[in-house]
């Protein structure tokens, strides 16, 4: 019932975490 808002969690997660990451942010696009 909440996936979507999981989802949009991860999302940010990820675009947080995008700029230490690098290569890897392309793979979880």
């Amino acid at each position: 019932p909440c996936n979507r808002e999981i989802f949009g969690r991860m999302r940010m997660h990820v675009r947080h975490h995008a700029e230490r990451m690098g290569p890897l942010v392309d793979i979880v696009k």
